[in-house]
């Protein structure tokens, strides 16, 4: 979970989540995002993991700058990943999601809703909405865009510092 740091970062806004079931659009906030890229069409935006009939069902009506993959490996998202400056966690329920924190290490701008674990994750109330308006939304995203690059390199180093490696072991060990 590093950063290729020869790969420049773009201009592309993306969310990642598992998507199987028609609830799981709205609560991963899929169809926020969609709209959302529909106001900021000067700007990438891509949605990796719902499934092909939920891929369908995104793709109509989709503007020309949002793209949407199904399931793809863990090496193609970590590609994008590299290139991607913002990442968006628009969950209407959320713990602590991992692909929030992986996007982070990937040292990706985190913007994200109010819930649960989001807001400990990201730690700039600036990036954080606190309903799914589009306002917000859009001026959460635009913030994070004019961040300077090494700001990525702060997030990265908020997600070690805040769930180091060893302090998880721990934690499952004493579950075990």
């Amino acid at each position: 979970w590093t950063r290729d740091k020869t790969i420049v970062k773009e201009n592309i806004i993306v969310t990642i989540g598992s998507v199987t079931q028609q609830k799981g659009l709205q609560r991963k906030g899929f169809d926020f995002f969609k709209e959302v890229s529909k106001e900021l069409p000067d700007y990438k935006f891509i949605i990796i993991g719902p499934n092909e009939h939920f891929k369908a069902m995104l793709e109509k009506d989709a503007p020309d700058n949002l793209i949407i993959h199904s399931f793809m490996s863990q090496n193609n998202f970590k590609k994008i990943l590299n290139k991607a400056k913002v990442f968006c966690q628009f969950s209407l329920a959320e713990g602590l999601p991992n692909t929030l924190c992986e996007a982070m290490l990937y040292e990706c701008i985190p913007v994200g809703s109010s819930v649960n674990g989001i807001p400990k994750a990201i730690g700039n109330s600036k990036l954080i909405i606190t309903k799914p308006e589009l306002i917000q939304a859009k001026n959460a995203i635009k913030y994070a865009i004019n961040m300077k690059p090494s700001d990525g390199t702060h997030f990265r180093n908020r997600i070690i510092s805040l769930f180091p490696k060893h302090s998880r072991e721990e934690t499952l060990k004493d579950i075990i």
